[in-house]
């Protein structure tokens, strides 16, 4: 007895899933109770050398020959962007057949009208892929943490910009030559933009938080920054601190909704996320009964990736999943808002490079007094030889609209440049 997959895009993961079925057939049969075959390979260009075998796969560029084979039950989709991806995805569910992606941006930005097409048509969509490689990450919250009150997602999520970081602080590289050497690595793309930009970690925060918090999440209330501008100095001053500068996606619950976010932000040493170096990511979900607990595992790559891939195949192959999505996707438990990002209460991390002369601290302490920020500690450069030095200032939790406000009363004079990031406790 065979089950037929049909495969839609031929890229490093695609090539990745048929690396796994040929290497480990035998293996993938016991646990299926059947063979599992790729029947037909939909891809862009059919005729291109590959590492792998197709095998007995018809190779192609007509997607219709899969949507018209009822003997292909499911799909694995591994195609990027939205607008094809998207199209392909409603094309097979629509066709009766289960599809498996990687693609975190179509989960992301349409779960409501992609769920809800799956279930209209008795099918599954499955995607632990889309966020964080071979992490099971959306089984542990559909399952693990069924019995959970999720209050806080805390993650790692992206590995091109993890193995950035690092090589700044280890080897003290500039964020350009770092940058050149996950290129050449492989570990980040020709254009690196969505990942460097923070939209690759917005869209996995996103599907966490929707995951976590049972209630619509829309991209357009996150804030996102990027690590583009991270400097040696940001690398050096996280250093003094005690601290190191990673890139994370925030989802916590607050009194008045929940708080989303992507930026690079200051993570004591002492923080399970600090020591999760190179290319691996890490979640940290904070549930009301299990505690803190943290996943660290390969983020990205063929492998990994193919890897959850596989695993969702063979959950709906035996019958392991069998909704639409995770459980209740189309049910929102709770209307919860998303608190505006100014009205977001977290410790802040500043820095001042200011002229060296007196009164200068006296002047910045009583700024943030008066917009009743408590400062948690301070640290202070001698000055340098252009006249400067530099003040670092933590603070407990306080809006960042007030932070806004001390900076914008301080001015120019005597303060040359800012900086500011939260502060992970």
């Amino acid at each position: 007895m065979t089950y037929n997959v049909g495969l839609i895009g031929w890229g490093t993961v695609g090539g990745g899933v048929l690396d796994i079925l040929s290497q480990e057939k035998h293996r993938i049969e016991q646990r299926c109770g059947q063979e599992v075959s790729i029947k037909t390979i939909v891809t862009r260009s059919p005729s291109r050398s590959r590492s792998q075998n197709a095998g007995s796969a018809l190779v192609t560029d007509d997607i219709n020959v899969i949507l018209n084979d009822e003997s292909i039950a499911a799909v694995i989709l591994l195609v990027g962007g939205t607008d094809i991806s998207k199209e392909f995805c409603i094309q097979c569910l629509e066709a009766g057949k289960h599809v498996i992606t990687a693609n975190k941006a179509i989960i992301a930005e349409y779960w409501d009208e992609l769920f809800a097409i799956a279930q209209d048509n008795n099918v599954i969509l499955a995607f632990e892929a889309a966020v964080a490689g071979s992490i099971p990450i959306i089984d542990s919250l559909r399952d693990g943490f069924v019995a959970n009150r999720i209050d806080g997602v805390e993650g790692i999520l992206n590995g091109t910009c993890n193995y950035i970081l690092t090589m700044m602080e280890e080897c003290n590289l500039s964020y350009d030559s770092a940058l050149e050497k996950a290129k050449e690595l492989g570990y980040a793309e020709a254009d690196p933009t969505l990942d460097v930009n923070g939209m690759d970690t917005a869209h996995k925060t996103a599907i966490l938080a929707r995951l976590s918090f049972n209630t619509q999440i829309s991209m357009d209330s996150m804030n996102i920054e990027g690590i583009e501008s991270l400097s040696a100095g940001d690398i050096e001053s996280a250093k003094r601190l005690g601290a190191r500068i990673k890139l994370l996606g925030l989802a916590q619950r607050q009194e008045n909704g929940i708080s989303l976010s992507v930026e690079p932000t200051l993570v004591p040493i002492t923080h399970q996320l600090a020591s999760v170096r190179l290319n691996n990511n890490a979640i940290l979900i904070d549930g009301h009964a299990c505690g803190p607990s943290v996943l660290i595992g390969q983020g990205a790559g063929a492998l990994p990736t193919a890897s959850a891939v596989l695993s969702d195949t063979i959950d709906i192959i035996t019958g392991a999943r069998q909704q639409a999505g995770p459980r209740n996707c189309n049910v929102t438990f709770e209307s919860l808002d998303i608190i505006e990002d100014n009205l977001n209460r977290a410790p802040f991390y500043i820095r001042f490079v200011v002229q060296d002369e007196s009164g200068v601290l006296a002047k910045i302490c009583s700024s943030f007094s008066n917009h009743s920020i408590s400062i948690d500690s301070v640290n202070q450069s001698t000055g340098n030889d252009n006249g400067e030095a530099t003040i670092e200032i933590v603070t407990h939790p306080c809006l960042r609209s007030s932070l806004s406000s001390v900076i914008n009363e301080l001015g120019s004079k005597p303060i040359l440049d800012v900086v500011t990031m939260k502060y992970l406790l």
